[in-house]
């Protein structure tokens, strides 16, 4: 729950930084207006802790599991505990409920329903821990894809990500304003979704009593 709370609430510090280094050196007179609106949301929504904005999108999980861990209850019980955490942060944080049936509309106002929120898991060799990440993915008011090359590297994201915004000329204040790298391969590693490397995370020991 506490970690739901803080991905709704909290900017990274180094996201942060960036943005007011560009306030210093913005001249445009609106753009500064709008990059100075930006910071003081995410002051008050720390000072206040509530969300920094009204839509808080949709909760993600990603969950390592180390080999050696062991959970009270097993992965299901774990499930369960990601579920009933989701359901929480939406009421207490509170987080706007964006989930609902995909065929009868049937909304629960708690985020939970038949395979969401997502959980990705993935499996490591060797250890005893557990890694929860957790992010509140948005779409920015729609959503914009293009198949990478491993030979475009990082500038090449920057670049796609610069060119979306420029070509609709769409700008949000909002949390799912900050950059999310659109899922990705190559030859010898699966799909990998970046926007999980700017989430909340935390490591919890094994055998950790989800009651």
């Amino acid at each position: 729950l506490e970690i739901m709370r803080r991905a709704a609430i909290v900017i990274p510090d180094d996201y942060k930084a960036g943005i007011k280094n560009m306030v210093k050196e913005e001249e445009n007179e609106l753009s500064k207006f709008v990059l100075e609106s930006m910071c003081e949301n995410w002051d008050v929504a720390e000072e206040d802790r509530r969300a920094m904005c009204g839509d808080t999108g949709c909760p993600r999980w990603y969950v390592k599991i180390a080999n050696e861990a062991r959970i009270e209850g097993g992965p299901v019980a774990l499930e369960q505990a990601l579920r009933q955490a989701t359901a929480d942060a939406t009421n207490g944080v509170p987080l706007r409920p964006n989930r609902v049936h995909p065929l009868w509309r049937t909304d629960h106002d708690n985020n939970v329903g038949i395979a969401a929120p997502e959980i990705e898991y993935a499996f490591e060799p060797d250890g005893e821990w557990i890694d929860l990440t957790t992010v509140h993915k948005g779409g920015l008011f729609g959503t914009d894809y293009r198949m990478l090359f491993p030979s475009d590297g990082i500038q090449g994201i920057k670049r796609f990500y610069l060119d979306s915004l420029v070509a609709s000329r769409r700008s949000s204040a909002s949390a799912s304003a900050v950059p999310r790298t659109p899922a990705w391969c190559t030859a010898n590693a699966p799909p990998v979704c970046a926007s999980s490397a700017t989430a909340t995370r935390t490591r919890k020991s094994p055998s950790w009593n989800w009651n």
